[in-house]
């Protein structure tokens, strides 16, 4: 998957199955700071865990345009003794992974044109070298209607790329 919608388009009972599992899931760490629990809903309506990170993720890198408080700065509230940031959504919020199309030095295309629309945040992580699949950044669109958001970032997709030369 390369693609993260926030607000999830799943029902109530899956969203609780989901947080239901979070908390057993936490109950048996220990630590101070964000983690990550990384969870996909079947569609036989089991929720399955994926992952466990004990710091910031990027399953939730979207928080950084998306939320009130991103997780990076909640990670660093919690290791500070600070309260928490609100994690309430701003607006609907989709995340574009940027993979690596080719080998060799990395180069990212389309910065200009995805920067024509105020509400795209590229995340381009520097990374030397593009790898075939190797996770080289991000991106986000922000908009006031899901169904928008994920529409342009969908357009995006052919325009904002990593690739290696």
């Amino acid at each position: 998957m390369d693609t993260t919608i926030v607000p999830a388009a799943i029902d109530k009972a899956i969203s609780e199955k989901a947080a239901d599992i979070a908390n057993q899931v936490m109950s048996v760490f220990e630590g101070v700071g964000t983690f990550c629990i990384e969870m996909f809903a079947g569609s036989d309506g089991e929720i399955y865990v994926n992952e466990v990170a004990p710091r910031p993720h990027n399953s939730g890198h979207y928080t950084i345009e998306g939320c009130f408080a991103n997780q990076f700065e909640n990670h660093i509230r919690a290791i500070v003794g600070l309260p928490f940031g609100d994690t309430s959504l701003i607006m609907p919020t989709v995340m574009v992974n940027l993979i690596g199309e080719s080998d060799g030095e990395a180069r990212l295309l389309g910065l200009h044109d995805a920067y024509i629309d105020s509400q795209v945040h590229v995340h381009y992580y520097g990374k030397s070298e593009s790898k075939t699949g190797r996770k080289m950044g991000h991106y986000t669109v922000v908009s006031d209607r899901v169904e928008d958001a994920v529409k342009r970032a969908q357009n995006l997709k052919h325009v904002v790329r990593v690739v290696g030369e």
